[in-house]
């Protein structure tokens, strides 16, 4: 499944900003999510990323710890079943769990390969937007001699707890895309599930 530009920056984005170190310290969510608790964890979430980023020590040191902090802070599980489409449901229980990690692995390394560009990150928080049970949440993200990218996050209430359900950068949807690579990847392998997960595995690897 190739990996195009917009997806990298997707994962970029995701990587950079997104932290679960504040959740267990957050009340649990009520539902529906409102407008100041979703605000509240991009908050603390993307504080404690940058921290994490910007903190003396090579990417092998800090590895372990952006994939927990990913693991707990992206519904990981949710963006690979509307990836995986009708997929998810002839998948059987073991070729899910494999996925999901796979996902979740292939969106770690991204991060790795550009940490040090990543170095003295910064983000302000603009607007936020209540629509049904989910809230956007309009950031601005910084970095060095780069230009301002705005980035929307959708925060929906999983289990009681604020996830990051959907990213939207450069206008488009972090999940549909997920979805066309993957339905495009599908198509062209006789839709075979084992050859997406080698796939995604060789990629997790590259990348790690």
């Amino acid at each position: 499944m190739p990996l195009t530009r917009r997806r990298t920056n997707y994962l970029l984005i995701a990587g950079a900003v997104i932290s679960a170190a504040g959740l267990a310290k957050m009340a649990v969510a009520q539902h529906p999510l409102t407008a100041a608790e979703a605000t509240k964890f991009i908050q603390q979430a993307g504080d404690k990323m940058a921290a994490l980023l910007n903190q003396p020590g090579d990417w092998s040191a800090k590895r372990r710890q952006v994939e927990a902090l990913i693991n707990e802070t992206v519904d990981v599980n949710g963006v690979t079943q509307f990836a995986l489409g009708r997929f998810w449901r002839t998948a059987s229980e073991e070729q899910r769990s494999e996925c999901v990690r796979l996902f979740a692995s292939v969106l770690l390394g991204s991060v790795g390969r550009a940490v040090g560009a990543y170095r003295g990150v910064t983000f302000t928080i603009g607007r936020s937007l209540q629509v049904d049970d989910k809230v956007q949440v309009w950031t601005t993200l910084l970095r060095p001699g780069d230009q301002p990218r705005e980035v929307i996050w959708i925060i929906g209430s999983i289990n009681g707890v604020p996830k990051v359900v959907d990213i939207v950068a450069e206008g488009t949807s972090m999940r549909i895309t997920e979805r066309d690579d993957t339905t495009s990847f599908l198509a062209r392998n006789k839709y075979s599930i084992p050859a997406l997960i080698e796939t995604l595995r060789q990629r997790a690897e590259a990348t790690s």
